[in-house]
């Protein structure tokens, strides 16, 4: 995802990098979320057990 294009409003595909994507692995979860201290993805998929997500690229955006 082009990170710059995001923060200045030039990009409007965002919904590519963001959210929940099937991957050949399982899936991926990826939110923007400035002001969160902590974040876990819960549902039927992990059993209804929190899977924690991490900050990743400036820490303003967590994946798991």
């Amino acid at each position: 995802m082009d990170f710059y294009g995001f923060y200045t409003g030039k990009i409007f595909d965002a919904y590519r990098y963001l959210g929940g994507h099937l991957t050949e692995a399982g899936a991926v979860f990826r939110t923007f979320a400035p002001a969160a201290e902590a974040i876990s993805v819960i549902g039927d998929f992990n059993g209804w057990q929190e899977t924690p997500m991490e900050r990743v690229y400036d820490g303003n955006f967590w994946s798991c």
